[in-house]
């Protein structure tokens, strides 16, 4: 894969994964435990998805500038 899909694919799982986290929060603040349960898998998927084919392709196959591709992703998890 090239190396922006790459980033495209490790920024929207990462954006995923926390929406998915902070709606899995609110359910279970508000006793919605059915709705935490079917939150969970999606932020399951998201993860591998973030680590299989977007980190672990840009880190082991891309080299240096796989390292600094993981720049932009590491923005959007902090934001």
């Amino acid at each position: 894969m090239t190396l922006w899909l790459l980033v495209l694919i490790c920024c929207t799982s990462m954006i995923l994964k926390d929406a998915v986290g902070i709606f899995m929060t609110v359910a279970e603040a508000k006793g919605n435990a059915s709705l935490t349960a079917l939150l969970n898998p999606l932020g399951t998927i998201a993860g591998v998805a973030f680590w299989s084919f977007g980190a672990a392709s840009l880190l082991l196959y891309h080299g240096d500038a796989g390292i600094l591709a993981m720049l932009p992703v590491l923005v959007i998890d902090t934001v």
